[in-house]
């Protein structure tokens, strides 16, 4: 057994290690992307990006300062020469550039495979602004914001398999945002990003069956997680062939539409396995986790994944780098919750959009029906932007709207919410009972009897820490009877755990956590599968253990937020 912990300490701080070096080299790499960058801006615009074979890449959005497109040039065609000097690299390139200025025009030859050679006069410009942002800056924010979460989850939850999954994720994504100009224009982390693409499809598969529940599968099978970081690296290595053959200077189109395939392949796969936890998991914890990093993969990663798809088809357009605002939402939602996860009150803020969605409408509709209202009195158009008549409107949302709101908020939560409702009403009857409880008994059993009342669950275990003993043990019934005598010293995996997390944990018998191993008789005995911990003010002061409701139904994400409010 001490060997067989030996060797996984060995493996995860390997893993470990692999991962840190892997985000150095993005760090790294981000760094040298800039500076590469910001070197090329100051040299004049061409007209269009060159790919590494120098081939015309596509991405055009109609300005006149692309002038390859405007004078005939398209996708596919081959640079050959500018002025008469031979140009087979981006450095090459850079060299006839440099040597010239705004303003001055250059004769550009190409060859396309099948129409043949074609030249023209082109009129060197600055790259456009609004192309600065969208090609430069903005890759570049974006990109530095998923190479910072990777630091800041790797330093919290490098020794799990899901922090690990993430960094290595969003490292991927990192590189592959932040190079993404170095690879429309000076080209010398062609292969890094290439691999980084491939590698970001092997780590969504890695973090769906890890993340925010193990499968099953995979237990003691950890080759299954990494297999897709294998197939990768493979993919990766079938396009480093292709990258730079002048020869054949669009074979390089094909190795990558495979890696996209594949990464996009790998994020259908993580929606619908988050998908499924988030319906079919016995865990509410897990519900909703996953129903939290379903909703932010979604915005993030739903239109990437179409074009990634699509593009492979050639059927979409080349890629549009404003697609990358809404990866923001990824990192964001799946770091918070693989930090220290905490409910989202999804509930809440539903109630809310719907009472003020509602309210904007009429606010709307009733400064409508006044213009044209009064229009009509007077016989005559009435300006919308009339300072009369917004400081009628101003008068009346002031002296309406919150009685309003107040009603309209009844009716909502009364016809849509109501469980709710209930719960908050539990909630306010039990802040008044805690004004007249003296010590730890009488608080523990006021939680009882509402917890007993509101979620019914089979069997109610209330645990707090005794700090003359060390260790935590169970407060008396309702009547004042004992509760057993199963006790958990301070070193138990349940009471680190609670040190340690502050989300809800969920065990059930099929699959229990190694880590709790020590404790299985003691939690067995409880016949408990959910705990909640009972936070103080530097440490939690103990927790509860709730069996299965006796109405047969799982807890949902609303039992574990009454829970939290308790």
């Amino acid at each position: 057994m001490n060997t067989s912990l030996n060797v996984n300490t060995v493996v995860s701080r390997t893993l470990q290690a692999l991962v840190l070096l892997y985000q150095g080299v993005a760090v790294v790499v981000f760094g040298f992307s800039v500076y590469f960058g910001l070197g090329w801006l100051r040299q004049p615009f061409l007209g269009g990006f060159l790919e590494h074979t120098m081939v015309l890449n596509g991405s055009s959005n109609g300005d006149p300062a692309w002038e390859l497109y405007a004078n005939g040039f398209a996708f596919g065609d081959q640079l050959i020469s500018i002025n008469g000097t031979s140009v087979s690299s981006s450095a090459e390139l850079s060299a006839v550039l440099n040597a010239t200025q705004v303003g001055q025009t250059v004769f550009v030859e190409m060859n396309n495979p099948e129409t043949g050679r074609k030249s023209a006069e082109v009129t060197l410009t600055e790259f456009p602004a609004n192309d600065r942002f969208a090609y430069f800056i903005l890759p570049m924010v974006i990109g530095a914001v998923f190479i910072l979460v990777g630091l800041w989850i790797f330093g919290f939850r490098r020794t799990e398999p899901a922090g690990r999954a993430f960094s290595v994720l969003a490292s991927s994504l990192g590189i592959a945002i932040g190079t993404l100009f170095n690879l429309y224009t000076t080209h010398q982390f062609t292969h890094l990003w290439t691999f980084s693409v491939a590698l970001a499809g092997g780590a969504l598969i890695d973090l769906a069956l890890v993340f925010p529940q193990e499968a099953r599968a995979v237990i003691g099978r950890a080759y299954l997680r990494y297999s897709g970081f294998a197939f990768a690296i493979l993919l990766a290595v079938n396009a480093f062939g292709t990258l730079f053959n002048l020869e054949r200077p669009t074979d390089y189109i094909r190795a990558w539409q495979y890696i996209y395939i594949f990464t996009g392949l790998s994020a259908l796969f993580y929606f619908s396995v988050l998908s499924y936890r988030g319906i079919r998991s016995n865990s509410p914890v897990v519900k909703s986790q996953a129903r939290t990093i379903l909703f932010g993969s979604l915005i993030g990663f739903g239109p990437i994944t179409v074009w990634l798809l699509f593009s492979s088809l050639d059927i979409f357009p080349p890629f549009n780098p404003y697609l990358l605002l809404f990866l923001i939402a990824f990192p964001l939602a799946n770091g918070f919750v693989i930090l220290r996860y905490r409910l989202v009150r999804t509930d809440y803020w539903l109630r809310q959009g719907i009472v003020y969605s509602i309210l904007t409408g009429l606010v709307i509709a009733v400064y409508g029906l006044m213009v044209s209202g009064l229009g009509l009195l007077f016989a005559e158009a009435m300006p919308s932007d009339n300072p009369f008549l917004i400081g009628a409107l101003v008068f009346h949302v002031a002296v309406f709207l919150d009685p309003l709101r107040t009603r309209l908020q009844a009716f909502v939560d009364g016809t849509f919410f109501r469980g709710s409702r209930a719960y908050e009403e539990r909630l306010r009857t039990f802040s008044h009972d805690l004004t007249s409880a003296l010590d730890m008994n009488s608080i523990g059993q006021a939680l009882r009897q509402h917890i007993a009342s509101s979620l019914v669950p089979d069997r109610l275990h209330i645990y707090t820490y005794d700090t003359l003993n060390d260790q935590s043990s169970a407060l008396p019934e309702v009547n004042g009877s004992p509760k057993g005598d199963i006790r958990f010293s301070s070193n138990s995996p349940l009471v680190r755990y609670f040190q340690q997390e502050k989300i809800p944990l969920y065990l059930d018998s099929i699959n229990p956590p190694a880590s709790f191993k020590s404790d299985e008789a003691r939690i067995s005995l409880l016949a408990a599968r959910l705990f909640v911990a009972l936070p103080g003010e530097d440490k939690p002061v103990g927790w509860m253990a709730l069996g299965a409701p006796l109405s047969g139904n799982p807890y949902v994400p609303r039992d574990l937020d009454f829970l939290e409010n308790l």
